[in-house]
């Protein structure tokens, strides 16, 4: 069972102008891609490494000097470089291509990991649900200290509306949760596995991200340096926006719970 929190990308001074997007948001169906370089340069430019990212997209690599020969180039001059003079090599790029794609980022919060139950009832097996204290903090950090609103999204729903309104415009696009790695890994992805499918790159993230519980809808197109606005429709069947402050903290969901 999962709920959705959703996150936008932007952040809005007023809760009054936020408004505006979040109604949009839920009326129309509105979604923001933001081009995934965006992400990129805010922590490569501003320093920002909470909504921004510098190894979005990247291919990570990470060689062990001990286990192989390792050369270096400099002025067309090859040089074979000391294992014991070497203690790790780090090689990370970005495709132009991957910097293109637009992205929006969701918050997936899963029931049983994220939610803890409030209230019980044996004979009926009826629970309420609260979101845990720990999450709750993580969400204030990833909006800015309350200053974005929260949307409360159900998934089956959201993606219902999207099967069939990107079917019909033919738009390459796919949701998906996002996957945490070490930064010490070997590789985040093999050559092989970017050739078979590419769009999978954009769904990696370092591990240090992992309290953001990240779902995005990718867009594999160029969608240009400003983003793109997309309607799909009306999601006022499905998404529910909360008080910003104190929304998160009232929320309680009803579900059965079995032990």
């Amino acid at each position: 069972m999962e709920n959705w929190y959703s996150q936008y990308n932007e952040t809005w001074p007023e809760h009054s102008l936020m408004l505006k997007y979040v109604d949009n948001f839920i009326n129309n169906g509105e979604l923001h891609f933001s081009p995934l370089g965006y992400f990129i340069d805010l922590e490569n430019e501003y320093g920002d490494d909470v909504i921004g990212d510098k190894s979005e997209g990247a291919r990570i690599i990470n060689f062990d000097p001990k286990q192989s020969k390792t050369t270096m180039i400099i002025d067309d001059k090859e040089y074979i470089l000391d294992p014991n003079d070497v203690n790790s090599i780090n090689v990370e790029f970005t495709y132009d291509t991957v910097r293109e794609w637009g992205v929006l980022s969701l918050c997936n919060l899963n029931a049983r990991e994220d939610l803890e139950i409030e209230e019980y009832d044996k004979k009926t097996e009826k629970a309420v649900l609260k979101i845990k204290d720990n999450v709750i903090d993580d969400l204030i950090r990833l909006s800015d200290d309350n200053k974005r609103i929260p949307v409360v999204i159900n998934a089956s729903g959201l993606l219902s509306v999207m099967d069939s309104k990107f079917t019909q415009k033919g738009r390459n696009i796919r949701l998906q949760n996002v996957e945490y790695y070490p930064e010490s890994i070997q590789q985040n992805i093999t050559v092989d596995e970017f050739k078979a499918d590419p769009g999978k790159i954009i769904f990696l993230k370092r591990e240090k991200y992992n309290y953001q519980r990240e779902s995005r809808i990718a867009l594999f197109e160029d969608i240009g340096k400003n983003g793109e606005n997309i309607s799909i429709g009306s999601l006022k069947n499905c998404a529910f926006k909360l008080d910003p402050v104190t929304g998160l903290n009232n929320f309680r969901l009803n579900a059965i719970v079995k032990f």
